[in-house]
């Protein structure tokens, strides 16, 4: 066989090896993924990578070989859907720091754990392209320390990343979401609406959603904190 053949046979032999490879691997994350979807509680809805996207206005080839936190990963679909299509995905959650289940043992195999809490995240600054913390804010965080946790979100992204939180559900929160939009602004950071209609039975609610782009200005982030304390 000439020379060149052989190499257009070997290069072939490589692609189809890696092929194999890629299929074994997306095997093995849609079996975790049922295992993790067969822990969840019965009636709840799980959210992955497509509802993210909705909510935060991204797509797949965004988030490839990019380093993401997520605040509250609970039962983590969204992060094994996230690695699946290439990106690096650490999870934070305060249940990780008990005694590890199956659903924990079976994550720790695929992702990096953390235990801790958003109002102080055991991370160092700069260490993520992308944070995200669905529902923690502002479901889990009230007062001034929805504040605190946003400027401690932010403080984990590298200047020119961006965090993702929402929803906010009603009107007070959406009172809410335009003051906390203003306090981002004031500071230079970009922010981005998104708005999503959730179908509720016969009627539908209005989720509000926003990304935040981090200017890398968060020590004027948190000086607009203590102004709004006064």
């Amino acid at each position: 066989m000439p020379r060149r053949a052989l190499r257009r046979s070997s290069r072939e032999q490589r692609v189809k090896e890696a092929a194999k490879k890629e299929m074994k691997r997306r095997k093995e994350a849609r079996k975790i993924k049922r295992n993790l979807l067969g822990e969840l509680i019965k009636g709840k809805r799980p959210v992955g990578l497509s509802y993210y996207e909705k909510c935060f206005g991204f797509k797949d080839a965004d988030i490839i070989g990019k380093r993401i936190l997520e605040v509250g990963a609970g039962h983590a679909l969204f992060s094994q859907e996230a690695e699946s299509v290439g990106a690096k995905v650490v999870l934070l959650d305060p249940t990780y720091a008990g005694k590890a289940d199956r659903r924990i043992q079976e994550l720790s195999k695929t992702n990096k754990l953390v235990a801790g809490m958003i109002q102080k995240l055991p991370v160092k600054e700069n260490s993520f392209d992308i944070a995200f913390a669905r529902t923690v804010i502002p479901d889990r965080v009230k007062g001034p320390e929805l504040y605190e946790s946003v400027i401690e979100l932010l403080r984990v992204v590298k200047k020119g990343g961006w965090a993702g939180i929402g929803p906010f559900r009603n009107v007070g929160e959406s009172k809410f979401f335009i003051r906390m939009k203003d306090f981002l602004q004031k500071a230079g950071f970009g922010v981005y609406v998104k708005r999503i209609d959730v179908p509720i039975g016969k009627q539908s609610r209005e989720d509000l959603y926003f990304k935040v782009w981090n200017s890398g200005n968060i020590d004027s982030l948190k000086a607009e904190a203590r102004r709004k304390k006064r």
